[in-house]
Protein backbone atom coordinates (compact mmCIF):
# COMPACT_ATOMS: atom_id res chain seq x y z
CA UNK A 1 0.00 0.00 0.00
CA UNK A 2 1.00 3.40 -0.93
CA UNK A 3 0.25 7.05 -0.59
CA UNK A 4 -0.21 9.40 -3.26
CA UNK A 5 0.70 12.90 -3.48
CA UNK A 6 -2.40 14.72 -2.31
CA UNK A 7 -0.75 18.27 -1.32
CA UNK A 8 2.42 20.05 -1.66
CA UNK A 9 3.48 23.15 -0.06
CA UNK A 10 6.75 25.64 -0.70
CA UNK A 11 8.04 28.60 0.83
CA UNK A 12 9.35 31.13 -0.91
CA UNK A 13 10.29 34.34 0.59
CA UNK A 14 8.89 33.46 4.13
CA UNK A 15 5.89 32.98 2.60
CA UNK A 16 4.23 29.24 2.17
CA UNK A 17 1.75 28.24 -0.71
CA UNK A 18 -0.11 24.70 -0.78
CA UNK A 19 -0.66 23.41 -4.34
CA UNK A 20 -3.39 21.04 -3.58
CA UNK A 21 -3.94 18.08 -6.40
CA UNK A 22 -7.08 17.18 -5.69
CA UNK A 23 -6.59 14.10 -7.50
CA UNK A 24 -5.14 14.80 -10.59
CA UNK A 25 -1.22 14.70 -10.89
CA UNK A 26 -1.19 17.60 -13.45
CA UNK A 27 -0.68 20.79 -11.17
CA UNK A 28 2.36 18.79 -10.40
CA UNK A 29 4.00 19.75 -13.46
CA UNK A 30 3.92 23.15 -12.37
CA UNK A 31 6.68 22.49 -10.21
CA UNK A 32 8.84 20.02 -11.90
CA UNK A 33 11.20 22.05 -13.32
CA UNK A 34 12.14 23.43 -9.45
CA UNK A 35 11.59 20.29 -7.92
CA UNK A 36 14.47 18.39 -10.63
CA UNK A 37 16.65 21.74 -10.77
CA UNK A 38 19.56 20.63 -8.60
CA UNK A 39 20.76 24.16 -8.82
CA UNK A 40 17.89 25.76 -6.03
CA UNK A 41 18.52 24.03 -2.87
CA UNK A 42 15.50 22.28 -1.02
CA UNK A 43 14.65 21.47 2.14
CA UNK A 44 12.52 18.18 2.81
CA UNK A 45 10.66 16.50 5.33
CA UNK A 46 10.95 12.45 4.87
CA UNK A 47 13.31 12.36 1.83
CA UNK A 48 13.23 8.92 1.38
CA UNK A 49 9.26 8.80 1.36
CA UNK A 50 9.29 11.97 -0.81
CA UNK A 51 11.89 10.68 -3.51
CA UNK A 52 9.63 7.16 -4.14
CA UNK A 53 6.52 9.40 -4.54
CA UNK A 54 7.79 11.54 -7.03
CA UNK A 55 10.05 8.85 -9.19
CA UNK A 56 6.51 7.27 -9.18
CA UNK A 57 5.24 10.59 -11.46
CA UNK A 58 8.65 10.61 -13.18
CA UNK A 59 10.25 13.34 -11.17
CA UNK A 60 13.84 13.52 -9.65
CA UNK A 61 14.48 15.19 -6.81
CA UNK A 62 17.59 17.04 -6.63
CA UNK A 63 19.38 19.89 -4.82
CA UNK A 64 18.20 18.69 -1.36
CA UNK A 65 20.20 20.04 1.41
CA UNK A 66 18.55 18.70 4.57
CA UNK A 67 16.04 16.25 5.92
CA UNK A 68 13.61 18.05 8.86
CA UNK A 69 12.63 14.64 9.93
CA UNK A 70 16.22 13.26 10.08
CA UNK A 71 17.48 16.48 11.55
CA UNK A 72 14.88 16.15 14.48
CA UNK A 73 15.90 12.45 14.55
CA UNK A 74 19.38 13.54 15.31
CA UNK A 75 18.25 16.42 17.54
CA UNK A 76 16.24 14.45 20.03
CA UNK A 77 16.15 10.46 18.94
CA UNK A 78 13.70 10.12 22.31
CA UNK A 79 10.99 11.90 20.11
Amino acid sequence: MWANIEEFYLEVDAKIYCLKLNGGLERLEWVRPLLEDGGVQKIVHNYNFALVLLARQEIKLNGVMGDTMLLGYVNDPSV
